[in-house]
């Protein structure tokens, strides 16, 4: 019947007040003893629930709350306090032994924690370490990878003989030498909104090594550039309204003059670009045509007309179409280029960008193929011209043709490219590729 206690129970209402006022324990056995409490199990509780019962009668609460009491007080003797019990009982006086018992323990403690945290520790640096070793063997891989790449990938050259020729071009170094014979290149251009294209010609002729590199720009874009580096010396000439009279004096100085990384396309610049040509003329000064440069170049071919010192125009494939007057993209570049060089005469070279390069004279081409990685870097055209600029100053003092500069330039951009690309891949730029100058050099140009 619900409500009905088990006759093997405590009946609670019918328990004296000795039950409920038991004495406190005298030793840890009578402790546990008089501490014994059989609590009502969970089905009692609902059975009491179902009968309408919402609570124990107020005699059993009193009880069950000082049983409670009793089993609260009983917990506090943990299992280590009753060992310090027994230690003590047998050596009452001898509380300083338990003291340092505690602290031995309570250091035995601590040193297994170092030694847990230390554990962890090493596995977090064997972890790492492993990580490491396996991101080395990732990159070890891809290397041998891209270097077999770049090997089969070299660049070749139609004619064999510039291959020799470009590696007698680095002047020797001796000691009589001063500042300056090794070339002095001037860059002519830079604008407002193009002020990194003169500054990535004039800094990779310097460590091609030309000994100097002057830059002739707009006043608005002077300290911009300057600010790139202190190594270029930036001449704010270009838009001045005398600005021929002040380039005249630095123009005898110039061993090449290149002309048009970032000039822009003004109106007012182009009459300043003929200006510079018709000066450049007057001193036979070897030229480097590029970018805007070239627009206007295809817009009056008659500038370089018989001109009497060696130009290279360095056009991609759409620039080259135009100064050419031909549309049609396609077909031999030599056979189109014709009636342009007829016009402008035998000093003229045009070096044409594609993905397979072309030097290209009167009736005569130059094919370069491979090299590089797919990545065209922004700013590379202006790498290339300061590069060809150093290289046709010391071709031009040993009198070889223009095209073994064209080389030369050609081959080190490929070569600083590809190799830059192992090192960045997707996030190579022209920045990049100009730190690879010296190791490409030192491997292809040096005097060994």
């Amino acid at each position: 019947m619900a409500g009905v206690r088990n006759s093997e129970e405590i009946d609670i209402n019918g328990a004296s007040d000795d039950v409920f006022s038991p004495k406190p324990p005298e030793s840890t056995e009578e402790c546990q003893e008089s501490c014994t409490f059989e609590a009502p199990d969970d089905s009692e509780v609902q059975e009491r629930k179902l009968a309408g019962e919402t609570q124990l009668p107020s005699t059993n609460d009193t009880a069950q709350n000082e049983i409670n009491e009793e089993l609260d007080d009983s917990k506090e003797y943990n299992t280590e306090e009753f060992e310090n019990a027994e230690m003590l009982a047998k050596n009452p006086d001898d509380d300083e032994d338990l003291y340092m018992y505690e602290e031995n323990a309570n250091y035995e403690e601590e040193v297994q924690q170092v030694e847990h945290e230390e554990c962890d520790d090493n596995r977090e640096d064997r972890s790492r370490t492993s990580n490491a070793s396996q991101l080395a063997r990732n990159l070890k891989k891809r290397s041998i990878k891209w270097n077999s790449h770049l090997r089969s990938m070299s660049v070749q050259v139609s004619d064999s003989s510039l291959i020799e020729k470009a590696k007698t071009l680095a002047p020797l170094f001796s000691s009589g030498k001063h500042k300056g014979q090794a070339g002095r290149i001037g860059v002519f251009g830079g604008s407002i909104e193009f002020t990194g294209a003169p500054y990535f010609s004039s800094i990779t002729a310097l460590k091609v090594g030309a000994d100097l590199s002057y830059v002739f720009t707009i006043k608005d874009a002077a300290v911009v550039i300057k600010s790139y580096s202190p190594e270029l010396m930036v001449l704010p000439f270009l838009d001045d309204p005398d600005a021929i009279n002040k380039i005249k004096p630095w123009l005898d100085r110039l061993h090449v003059a290149l002309l048009g990384p970032g000039m822009g396309r003004a109106d007012s610049t182009k009459q300043t670009f003929e200006a510079i040509i018709c000066l450049c003329r007057s001193k036979n000064k070897p030229l480097i045509i590029d970018a805007d440069g070239l627009f206007f170049v295809a817009q009056n071919p008659d500038i370089l007309k018989d001109y009497p010192a060696p130009v290279i125009l360095t056009p991609n494939k759409a620039e080259f179409a135009r100064i050419v007057g031909d549309s049609n993209l396609e077909g031999p570049k030599v056979e189109r280029a014709k009636p342009f060089l007829e016009k402008t005469g035998p000093s003229v070279t045009i070096f044409c960008k594609d993905a397979e390069d072309e030097i290209i004279t009167l009736g005569n081409t130059i094919k370069l193929t491979g090299g590089g990685s797919g990545r065209r870097c922004g700013g590379q055209g202006d790498m290339l011209g300061g590069a060809m600029s150093t290289f046709l100053t010391w071709a031009l003092e040993k009198n070889l043709p223009p095209a073994v500069a064209c080389f030369a330039a050609s081959k080190l951009t490929r070569d600083c490219n590809a190799q830059g690309f192992v090192k960045h891949g997707r996030s190579l730029v022209v920045t990049d590729m100009i730190q690879e100058i010296h190791s490409v050099f030192q491997e292809n140009f040096e005097l060994k």
